[in-house]
């Protein structure tokens, strides 16, 4: 990760110097003009004494040289600022996926506001932003435009009246999030149990859609798929009580497929989340 933070503290605390420089010199110009309004040069100047005016001038131009060049550095310092800050993961983060949404979806998400888990890491982490205006069925149909999806073992019951999959997740469905999984190409071997079990065991797992914006995030960088050998339980959502979705990369296709509540397997297993 980037270590920009101390540059960030120490382009404040030069800006903060600047300024009280910056506000100092501000006043020796106010006096100066005071001065002369208040006669103290005023009668010398009127008068034609030429030494008078030209110290005058003299004062007047050096403070202002000063204080221009006291502006260029505050202004240099906080054009680094911006710079720095656009360097910083998150903003990099938040940027990609407004390109993502307007990309694939068509749609102008704004994430300036919603925070990210202060434990973030490009590094080590996977970051998703997952707004409330954006359905599975807008997803898949998205996905479907770069690669083939296949929904397997899906009857009628499982859509509802407008194509969408009748997922019940564990997140509220009317607030946008950003949400932090592992940065793993599968699944997490560390969690690999039935998902009834890790509801038990109050372990939190990623939910269908999360899984799906996950791909579309990592395809989106890579031009690769996740899940080619193993396949991730999305033990954070349901069909209903008995039925767990599972999504892998089938070589040339991406397959969301359905398992039972106590399913488990050497090639499945959920995904922790980090942090939320």
């Amino acid at each position: 990760m980037p270590q920009f933070c101390p540059q960030l503290k120490q382009n404040i605390e030069t800006i903060k110097t600047l300024k009280s420089e910056l506000d100092l010199e501000l006043s020796k110009l106010e006096e100066l003009f005071k001065a002369f309004k208040n006669g103290n040069h005023s009668t010398s100047i009127r008068t034609g004494d030429n030494k008078a005016k030209a110290e005058f001038k003299k004062d007047c131009t050096e403070l202002i040289k000063k204080i221009k060049s006291l502006k260029t550095n505050v202004n240099s310092n906080i054009r680094e600022i911006a710079s720095r800050l656009e360097e910083s993961p998150k903003f990099i983060l938040r940027k990609d996926w407004k390109n993502i949404y307007k990309d694939w979806f068509g749609k102008e998400v704004d994430f300036s506001g919603m925070a990210i888990p202060a434990i973030y890491d490009p590094e080590k982490h996977f970051g998703l932003f997952v707004p409330t205006n954006i359905s599975l069925g807008e997803i898949i149909e998205a996905m479907e435009k770069k690669f083939t999806v296949r929904i397997k073992n899906v009857e009628k019951e499982y859509f509802d009246e407008s194509s969408d999959l009748k997922i019940i997740d564990d997140r509220p469905p009317d607030k946008s999030y950003a949400i932090v999984f592992n940065n793993r190409v599968e699944s997490d071997e560390a969690i690999g149990e039935f998902a009834s079990g890790l509801k038990r065991d109050g372990i939190n797992g990623i939910t269908l859609k999360e899984r799906l914006l996950m791909e579309i995030f990592y395809f989106n960088k890579t031009g690769k798929h996740l899940d080619i050998k193993q396949s991730t339980l999305c033990s954070g959502s349901r069909y209903d009580p008995r039925s767990v979705p599972r999504v892998y990369w089938d070589s040339t296709r991406l397959i969301i497929d359905w398992c039972g509540d106590g399913g488990n397997d050497d090639y499945l297993s959920s995904r922790l989340v980090v942090a939320l």
